[in-house]
């Protein structure tokens, strides 16, 4: 084992050095460089992101809600991870149910527990990351453009709430070359390289990371309540497990992290490499007996891109992403005898080609055509301990020569009036997926196979739309009123697409040293699957079937301040109010929606060190509402326990440049070692109590830019 650790740092450290070497003959290029500090927010506004309407727009007038996070901001506050960056800004809100070894997000008073953040679109370099299983280390990141609010017209199903855009390709005179070492809490350390540099007309970046962590520490007796726990006891007792030997998932939820990321730029050209490898132990409907339910990981991708610009008026861009992604799970659970793999793979192509047009002066019309399919999907499970031969010897796949096919056409104007003071933007959406049959079969020592088809049913074209004003009081004060619909495509049978439609007013003040912007939204969802009991009389048994059913509704606001005082202090502050109900059961709190979130920063450089304070609270929380079960007989009940609220605090200290950019950096993230708790969710629903959250983590890093 440290044989293989030895040989993976050594390859990483060899083929960042490869390119650094490379960059001894690059020539110096200042595109992309934003220094944090030297900014006032007036020059923050101005800067251009994409993220909103795929074509470049200052962060100030964009038709929606916008955060932009800098690389500069990052490190001053050292977040260890992509998670904790994005717990830190404000609407949005984490959930760990030891499942996933990234962060699920709940946003806008609405989480989703099944999938991988499938209410928000995840892209890096403006790519869409298809699996969202992806794994970014925090050294590559350049910046992350947030944006908040429906963008399915650009980004289709999936991005109900927002996209996150996390660009880790630009390419400047500073930060060109970084290797660094962190070591910390939970035998945490990550080793990192990254190069960007240009030959000639060739431009790169290169970024490749070895991450890996023991887990958490946490005994199972504080993860459910007594009697359930007293029950598990015994459960585990009739399979030959003697508790409390068993009880402590000590190294049961370890990670490891191999990321490797090439971007090339060659005249109008670009392509994309990407090799990324998790793998995590996790939590699997009961705790772990041996050494933890193992999950690996691989996702892997190339992207190739050509962009052109004809003339002044018109711009094409043309792109094409295939992803590979293959996933498989070693069971441990139960027993000391439980055998039990789950392996799946599947493909991915998506293409998709946008037209930028100025056909009189101040409209823009943006127009694409995507085509996205997924084919080759196998899913082999085999779990004969759990002695159900539904999962026994259990192979799921495409039927031949079927993909599941979406093809999508978007388009979205906007127009300038009143000496560009005013803005109208109008954009919308069609989709249309096609039939696939996905086959079923089932085997098992005492009976024959079973074979099932399912056949998703071509649906009728789903029309998205999107409306907004942006208006200009003057170079200080903007309002937007803004509306917008998203839907997300469903995985079951006989099922429409979930559907949310937005209403916002959104108000910023900015000037050199004060920010405020003020966001008011109501979300209204329908359509959302719900599932029902059915009871069959010719068969005599209870099946659950999903409908179209739910409606909900978010009604909330969002204050942002920021206070930049002098050029080396900056303050931060958001709060955040919503209130969701479930229009069809009003007198049920709803859940997974915490109705109070703040988030507070502050940093501050004096000479080669940089302070960096953080904070964020987020409210209580109820478990999912689960109704009577006419088969066990189970009453309505709470899946779960309540989760109470909690503050963390976070603390950073860097030293930079102690010699030749050799620099040193400190994080504490749960300063105060709080004991606090996420909500139980289907997914981990023994842990009745609740899944504990991280104590008092250090990280330090030692770097070296150059």
């Amino acid at each position: 084992m440290k044989n293989k650790l030895f040989l993976k740092i050594v390859l990483i450290l060899l083929f960042a050095n490869i390119f650094l070497l490379q960059n001894i003959k690059a020539q110096q290029d200042t595109s992309g460089t934003v220094n944090f500090y030297d900014l006032s927010f007036e020059e923050l506004m101005k800067i251009e992101v994409i993220s909103a309407g795929k074509t470049k727009e200052k962060a100030g007038t964009v038709p929606a809600s916008v955060v932009i996070l800098t690389r500069e901001e990052i490190e001053s506050y050292g977040f260890k991870t992509l998670t904790e960056v994005i717990e830190h800004v404000s609407g949005f809100y984490n959930i760990d149910d030891y499942i996933k070894n990234t962060g699920k997000f709940g946003v806008r008073g609405f989480f989703a527990e099944e999938g991988d953040n499938p209410n928000i679109a995840i892209l890096v370099n403006n790519i869409p990351q298809i699996f969202n299983k992806l794994f970014v280390p925090i050294q590559a990141i350049d910046r992350i453009e947030i944006v908040r609010g429906p963008l399915s017209v650009i980004y289709g199903s999936g991005s109900m709430f927002g996209a996150i855009n996390i660009i880790t390709n630009e390419i400047g005179d500073i930060n060109k070359n970084l290797l660094s070492f962190s070591y910390g809490s939970m035998n945490s350390y990550n080793v990192f390289g990254r190069s960007t540099g240009k030959i000639d007309d060739f431009k790169y970046s290169f970024n490749v990371c070895f991450d890996k962590s023991d887990g958490r520490d946490v005994q199972y007796s504080d993860l459910m309540r007594e009697t359930d726990f007293i029950a598990f006891q015994q459960m585990e007792k009739h399979f030959g497990v003697d508790y409390p030997a068993n009880t402590i998932s000590k190294k049961q939820y370890e990670t490891n992290n191999l990321y490797f990321n090439f971007n090339g730029n060659f005249h109008k050209f670009n392509v994309n490499l990407l090799f990324n490898q998790n793998t995590y132990e996790r939590f699997f409907m009961y705790p772990s007996i041996k050494d933890g339910t193992r999950s690996a990981n691989l996702n892997s991708g190339i992207t190739v891109g050509w962009q052109n610009k004809f003339t002044d008026k018109i711009s094409l861009n043309v792109r094409i992403n295939y992803n590979f992604l293959y996933l498989k799970q070693n069971y441990d659970v139960l027993s000391i005898n439980f055998y039990g793999n789950d392996l799946l793979t599947q493909n991915n192509l998506d293409a998709e080609i946008n037209n930028v047009i100025n056909p009189i002066k101040n409209l823009t019309i943006v127009t694409g055509l995507n085509y996205s399919s997924y084919f080759n999907y196998a899913n082999f499970l085999n779990v004969p301990s759990a002695g159900d031969s539904s999962i026994i010897n259990s192979f799921n796949e495409y039927k031949p020569n079927n993909h599941n096919d979406l093809i999508s056409f978007f388009t979205q104007g906007i127009y300038d009036l009143l000496d560009n003071k005013l803005k109208i933007i109008a954009g919308l959406r069609l989709e249309q997926n096609n039939s696939y049959t996905q086959i079923n079969t089932s085997n098992n020592a005492t009976a024959n196979a079973d074979t099932t088809y399912l056949i998703f049913e071509k649906q009728n074209p789903v029309f998205i739309p999107r409306f907004g004003v942006v208006y200009s009081i003057n170079k200080n004060n903007i309002a937007k009123l803004l509306y917008g619909a998203a839907t997300k495509r469903e995985k079951y049978v006989g099922v429409i697409p979930e559907k949310v439609q937005t209403f916002e007013f959104n108000y910023l003040f900015t000037s050199s040293i004060f920010s405020s912007g003020l966001n008011i939204f109501l979300n209204s969802f329908k359509d959302l699957v719900l599932s029902e009991y059915y009871y069959n009389q010719s068969t005599q048994t209870y099946t659950e079937k999903y409908s179209n059913s739910g409606k909900m509704e978010t009604i909330g606001s969002e204050l942002t301040l920021s206070v930049h005082p002098i050029r080396n202090l900056m303050f931060e502050l958001g709060l955040t109010y919503q209130e969701t109900k479930d229009k069809n059961n009003v007198d049920i709190k709803n859940t997974y929606s915490p109705n109070f979130l703040g988030q507070f920063k502050a940093s501050y450089i004096f000479k080669k060190f940089v302070f960096g304070i953080t904070g964020y609270y987020v409210d209580a929380m109820e478990t999912y509402w689960v109704a009577k079960n006419p088969i066990t007989g189970v009453d309505a009940q709470r899946l779960g326990d309540k989760v109470d609220s909690y503050y963390l605090l976070g603390a950073n200290l860097k030293i930079n440049d102690i010699y030749k950019g050799l620099y040193f950096n400190i994080r504490c993230s749960n300063l105060l070692d709080t004991k606090f708790r996420y909500p139980t969710t289907h997914l981990d629903a023994q842990l009745t109590k609740g899944t504990i959250g991280d104590g008092r983590f250090i990280l330090g890093t030692v770097g070296l830019k150059f």
